[in-house]
């Protein structure tokens, strides 16, 4: 495994494991045990809420290429408020699939490195939207239309 797929995995690891823990302790007593949260970045709470400012931020951290048209793909994907059954009990705000089925992940933040990880290996260069489309990512013929609609309106916000 590379150096960075091992960073991407131990920070993954620590951001969920100071997750529970501050759920499982509760407010009060996170505060006792600050000194056993992770050094590397501080990750505060409101940036593991599954929106779209949220989304933004993980494509932006873990370097994803052309992070406003991911971000609508997870929008087209789960719903503007990412209420679908894959973003609340798989954490699969991508619709990533195999054989067996839909993926399920830890955490939807995993779905967000999951995607850096498909990226790397299957985007080389050119136009992101004719990649989407050339490689098959959604069997709607009308996904990459969907995608554009999608940042229009973002873009309005």
């Amino acid at each position: 495994m590379k150096n960075v797929e091992w960073i991407i995995l131990v920070i993954l690891i620590l951001m969920i494991g100071s997750f529970f823990i501050g759920f499982t302790l509760g407010e009060g007593n996170q505060k006792q045990i600050q000194h056993l949260q992770p050094k590397i970045e501080k990750i505060e709470i409101d940036r593991r809420e599954l929106n779209q400012e949220n989304v933004l931020y993980w494509l932006n951290y873990f370097e994803v290429q052309y992070p406003e048209i991911v971000l609508s793909q997870s929008i087209q994907e789960c719903g503007w408020k990412y209420e679908s059954y894959r973003a609340q009990e798989m954490n699969n705000i991508f619709g990533f699939e195999t054989s067996a089925g839909a993926l399920t992940f830890g955490h939807w933040i995993g779905s967000v490195v999951y995607y850096k990880k498909w990226q790397d290996t299957y985007y080389q260069e050119g136009n992101y939207f004719d990649f989407l489309q050339s490689y098959g990512y959604a069997a709607d013929t009308l996904y990459v239309k969907k995608l554009k609609q999608i940042i229009l309106i973002l873009e309005k916000e």
